[in-house]
């Protein structure tokens, strides 16, 4: 799961067993940051932090029936850095000009001039 920086978030930890469930939330590198929240089968990130909230987190859920857990892997989204070529043109007027743009880190952005 890819996030963004400075985003909140909530992710759901939920089962279909008919017998009541108790959740609880872990971080695979140890304690998790001021800024990651739980209650039961929710844990909510407040405000994305990619240094200390990038990670794996596993939801588990325990009953009188056993044990079930699902874990995932929380990343930060990288925003496009875009640049454009030429920066600076003279050129008279009525004559072309072309301007290339290129995005690095695009994960599904568009260019819009």
């Amino acid at each position: 799961m890819k996030l963004v920086e400075g985003t909140s978030y909530s992710i759901s930890c939920s089962s279909s067993d008919v017998l009541p469930v108790s959740y609880s939330w872990m971080k695979e590198s140890g304690e998790m940051s001021s800024t990651v929240l739980t209650s039961g089968g929710r844990m909510q990130i407040t405000s994305f932090n990619p240094n200390t909230d990038v990670g794996r987190y596993t939801c588990k859920g325990l009953n009188d029936a056993g044990v079930a857990t699902v874990t995932l892997t929380i990343t930060a989204a990288k925003p496009p850095v875009a640049t454009i070529s030429p920066q600076e043109v003279t050129k008279e007027v009525g004559s072309s000009v072309k301007f290339v743009c290129s995005v690095q880190n695009n994960e599904n952005n568009a260019i819009v001039w």
